[in-house]
């Protein structure tokens, strides 16, 4: 169990990603908005929303794309395991994205009455045994609205791999409690988990620049993000853990098997609004250096 979680960790450090400005409830009702004052006499910066996000590892590229409809909503999202179509509920939360290639797939984003996201579903169709399957990540939030208890169920990757295979699903019942802790700026310090009955450090980020989170101010994007950024996990090369973060992380470890410190360190280029557009990644293990290469286009307004 432990080596199948640490490597599930290894492969989430290397992306950024984001969430709301401070005053908004992360996984809440808020929203947030940047806009220009013609009548200050002073141009601020322009709210850049994420249109593609691209990583590429030894020569092999994962994309993420985000097209939105003409409320400013997203409403398609490709992604590293499919495309997908958004719904919405009458809040103007989103409340599912499914899938475009087989509807009896789908992601399901519950909320409680004050409308705080609590749990993510994964509405599976085993084509093996013709049942549905219900996999739930269950999320506790803290005072500031962020993830800060997330129980992941480890059944939903034993069933990827098992329709890889065209193996029936099987549900085992596994899950892996996750506990993240922050600083007084809103960004990840460090993840714990429960591996193997023992409180683990998994993930540690210790230094961060000053500017803007690609996802910045798109709580839809938190939102999907909470769970695509734990799903690709399976991946082994895209991070989506840093979308907990305000700004994005320059320095990391990641911790395996063996509790040994794997170290990754990053620089951006900026845009004239402060996103990055291009992320460089270094990886350092005992085995040597891994090099990636991430990018980000916008739509800027």
């Amino acid at each position: 169990m432990k080596r199948i979680f640490t490597y599930l960790i290894v492969s989430l450090t290397i992306a950024t990603t984001s969430c709301e400005d401070d005053s908004d409830i992360l996984l809440g009702k808020g929203s947030s908005s940047s806009t220009n004052n013609p009548n200050s006499g002073v141009t601020t910066a322009k709210t850049c929303s994420l249109k593609e996000f691209t990583q590429t590892v030894n020569g092999n590229e994962d994309k993420f794309t985000y097209s939105y409809n003409s409320k400013g909503q997203i409403d398609k999202v490709n992604s590293v395991i499919g495309d997908f179509v958004a719904e919405y509920d009458k809040n103007n939360q989103i409340s599912k994205l499914v899938s475009t290639e087989d509807k009896r797939n789908y992601i399901e984003f519950v909320n409680d009455s004050k409308g705080n996201l609590t749990e993510t579903k994964f509405i599976l169709y085993d084509t093996e045994t013709k049942k549905s399957f219900t996999f739930a990540n269950k999320l506790t939030l803290n005072s500031s609205g962020q993830v800060e208890k997330y129980q992941y169920n480890l059944d939903f990757l034993i069933a990827i791999f098992a329709q890889i295979f065209g193996e029936p699903i099987v549900v085992a019942n596994e899950s892996i409690p996750l506990t993240f802790t922050y600083n007084n700026k809103n960004n990840l310090t460090s993840i714990y988990g429960m591996v193997d009955g023992k409180k683990e450090l998994l993930l540690e980020n210790s230094e961060f620049d000053d500017k803007k989170n690609p996802f910045s101010g798109n709580q839809t994007i938190y939102r999907i993000n909470v769970f695509f950024g734990l799903f690709t996990l399976l991946n082994g090369e895209v991070n989506n853990y840093n979308f907990f973060n305000k700004n994005n992380v320059t320095k990391a470890k990641v911790y395996d098997n063996d509790g040994k410190p794997v170290d990754v360190k990053y620089s951006y280029t900026y845009n004239p609004d402060t996103y990055p557009t291009v992320a460089s990644i270094s990886i350092t293990d005992p085995t040597g250096e891994i090099k990636t290469k991430e990018t980000y286009s916008y739509d800027c307004k």
